[in-house]
């Protein structure tokens, strides 16, 4: 069971955190991007960046004090057949983010079709190639700390309540209202990556499978959006093709 400082902790991540971020950051952060786009953006990748890692080692911070073995918060490798498996998901996550750039880069007509999915999420994903290279250390940094955080140790606490069925459903749920600045649709998408994370994880028995395929999710969700929103004169002109428009997550990483 966790000590009264670690249920302490759950709350601040898992609770205030989100309130704060709905409440208070997000209104913050679109009052900043009506003035200045770029510099809002690449501010808000900063925050997001330390807020999590600060976040990120208190936590490993009072599992390593607690004298725990690493694999209850699923810092451990995967071995056997696991390995195999997880490696296996992240080259399908690989071969996925490879067609969906490949169709946005060749179609104009996936482009547009794809920028109304965007309207949810557009204040946050890149725009312009400096944004964009702020946005793989966003990616990075949520890939670990929202794993380790939301399927590592949320998950961890709330089993011997709720067992570890009930303990995976309340972290997708509260993954997911951390995105609600996406709106509805945005959320129930985060949450239901939030679930297939942690299914990922029982698996497996690793975070580690997690952590790459939520970064690659994020990354290549960014990288999408990027192409998709220039301007279409800045865009390959190759770009007449019919490829369909690609499926990309919501779950980009502004928890």
């Amino acid at each position: 069971m966790p000590t009264t400082v670690e249920w302490i902790y759950v709350a601040l991540f898992a609770a205030a955190w989100p309130l704060y971020e709905h409440a208070i950051e997000w209104p913050r952060f679109l009052r900043r991007l009506r003035v200045t786009p770029e510099l809002a953006r690449l501010g808000q990748y900063r925050s997001i960046i330390v807020f999590q890692w600060v976040l990120t080692a208190a936590g490993l911070t009072l599992w390593a004090r607690s004298g725990r073995a690493w694999s209850g918060v699923g810092l451990a490798a995967p071995e056997g057949w696991r390995l195999w498996l997880s490696v296996a998901l992240v080259l399908v996550m690989s071969t996925i983010n490879a067609s969906n750039i490949a169709a946005v880069v060749r179609s104009a007509k996936a482009r547009a079709r794809l920028r109304p999915r965007l309207a949810s999420v557009d204040a946050i994903v890149p725009h312009t190639p400096r944004e964009l290279a702020g946005f793989w250390p966003v990616s990075l940094t949520a890939g670990f700390c929202e794993e380790f955080l939301f399927r590592g140790f949320l998950v961890w606490a709330l089993t011997p309540l709720l067992t570890w069925w009930g303990a995976v459903a309340a972290s997708a749920v509260v993954f997911g209202l951390g995105h609600s600045y996406q709106g509805v649709p945005g959320a129930i998408r985060a949450g239901a990556v939030g679930l297939a994370m942690a299914l990922i994880y029982g698996l497996t028995h690793s975070l580690m499978a997690a952590v790459v395929l939520h970064a690659l999710i994020d990354m290549g969700s960014g990288l999408v959006a990027w192409i998709a929103l220039r301007p279409e004169e800045s865009a390959d002109a190759a770009t007449s093709g019919s490829a369909p428009a690609p499926e990309t997550s919501g779950a980009v990483a502004t928890a």
